[in-house]
């Protein structure tokens, strides 16, 4: 038997359920009354910790992402040394060098993101059931996702990227 009853402290609860359970069934066993916050949150535990969990790998695979971003942005500017000493050395501004390692970044960074965005339109029907009264297809949900993902990698790829600016032409070219 389940009652909601309407009181100011747990106590009151407690003898207004007693009494009411002595009227209606006198020889059933007496359970412990439950605020309705803690039942509430007893029931929804699940849910917050997947919600959690998902949380803490979502933030995971994007440390990760960035991670290899940087390692990715960072061989290209290791391997290709010479070559942006010889475009400082012929004149090439800071920023063009730094368009330049930033233009490969994002053109990578778009392959990814239109396949990644693919898979993920794929998997939609898989995480519905973990929704609730969120339409997992939503474009708003999409295209958060792809900015955070675009600015967390630029910011990745900013770092090789400030590095490559920095090369002296003359001991690049004496590298080689």
């Amino acid at each position: 038997m389940t009652f909601i009853i309407h009181a100011h402290t747990l106590t009151e609860a407690d003898s207004a359920y007693r009494n009411v359970l002595h009227e209606l069934a006198p020889t059933s066993p007496e359970a412990e009354p439950k605020a309705f916050a803690v039942q509430f949150n007893d029931a929804i535990s699940v849910e917050r910790l997947l919600s959690v969990l998902s949380n803490f790998f979502a933030a995971l695979v994007l440390l990760l992402s960035c991670v290899g971003i940087y390692g990715l942005t960072a061989s290209y500017v290791d391997q290709r040394t010479t070559e942006i000493g010889v475009c400082m050395a012929f004149g090439a501004t800071r920023m063009a060098v730094f368009n330049m390692v930033m233009k490969q970044t994002v053109a990578l960074l778009a392959l990814g993101t239109v396949a990644g965005g693919c898979l993920a339109i794929l998997a939609v029907h898989s995480v519905k059931a973990f929704l609730f009264q969120v339409n997992a297809a939503s474009p708003v949900l999409f295209g958060m996702a792809v900015l955070t993902l675009f600015l967390s990698s630029f910011m990745a790829a900013a770092l090789p990227a400030r590095r490559a600016v920095s090369i002296d032409p003359a001991q690049a070219l004496r590298a080689e």
